[in-house]
């Protein structure tokens, strides 16, 4: 976790970001290959937008998991050897 603040900060500046370069890759993208093939495109992107947050959700789920057996209590028991 952030306890800065920094990352929260950071979300509008990504959103921005992504709504400045849809239109703008979509615009290449159609100029380069038309617009029938821009649809393709977009599904080829979401697929790939998608492995990648299953990914970084199942290492995210791993490593918290991980950290709540090494030594935190799990569902109110004491797992790190302690007397709860």
């Amino acid at each position: 976790m952030d306890p800065s603040g920094r990352l929260a900060g950071a979300q509008p500046a990504f959103a921005t970001l992504g709504g400045a370069m849809g239109p703008i890759t979509a615009g290449a993208v159609a100029d380069a290959v038309g617009y029938g093939r821009l649809g393709w495109f977009i599904n080829a992107l979401m697929l790939i937008a998608a492995s990648l947050m299953a990914v970084a959700t199942l290492r995210a789920d791993r490593l918290r998991s991980t950290k709540s057996v090494e030594g935190k209590s799990v569902e109110g028991k004491s797992v790190g050897g302690g007397a709860a």
